[in-house]
């Protein structure tokens, strides 16, 4: 089944595209089917690629674009920062598909999903500061600072992240309280989703 066809209502704009983008990922023997409630291509099981289309672009999101040569420089990285392997390609409106490169992209993309082992992505680098409503709300709560310094380093870091992100102070203070909250109930910020 697939969802193009209500992607190319909501962006008809887009429908020659789309229509390209799909007949290479299918000519080159990928599987359609929806995640996300967008059109995504498989190849053994493994996720290889979604397209889609927005206002400015249609696009194909490849999942391991980070392990793609490139050779093109074509491919984007959406958040810099903050996505690891996801890269895409973006078609502005009227520019043509460059079919045979496209679809040599996609067979990469193929090939690289076949490996056994799944290389891990580029490790950040950069070091995450604590934001000052985070350090503020620990201050004020001794036994809730207690237990933030026993949690392993990655749940430190989903919490000081996931403050850090907020660009307004009212809510950096916001989501400061509501870890608070979560680390005195000894609960992980993304626990509810396990």
């Amino acid at each position: 089944m697939s969802v193009l066809p209500k992607l190319i209502k909501r962006y008809p704009q887009r429908e020659k595209q789309l229509l390209q983008l799909q007949a290479c990922a299918l000519a080159c023997g990928m599987d359609e089917t929806v995640k996300w409630g967008i059109p995504t291509f498989t190849f053994q099981g493994k996720n290889i690629l979604s397209i889609a289309a927005f206002k400015s672009y249609a696009g194909i999101w490849f999942f391991e674009g980070a392990l793609l040569t490139d050779k093109e420089h074509v491919l984007v990285n959406a958040q810099e920062g903050k996505t690891k392997m996801q890269r895409q390609w973006r078609f502005s409106e009227g520019e043509r598909i460059p079919e045979r490169k496209v679809k040599a992209y996609m067979q990469e993309a193929m090939r690289v999903s076949k490996r056994k082992v799944a290389p891990s992505p580029p490790k950040e680098t950069r070091a995450i500061l604590m934001p000052i409503e985070l350090q503020q709300a620990l201050l004020q709560h001794a036994k809730a600072a207690g237990l933030f310094e026993q949690l392993p380093p990655s749940h430190r870091k989903a919490y000081i992240t996931y403050v850090a992100e907020a660009k307004q102070i009212a809510t950096r203070k916001r989501r400061a309280d509501k870890c608070i909250t979560l680390i005195l109930e000894k609960k992980g910020l993304y626990e509810k989703y396990r």
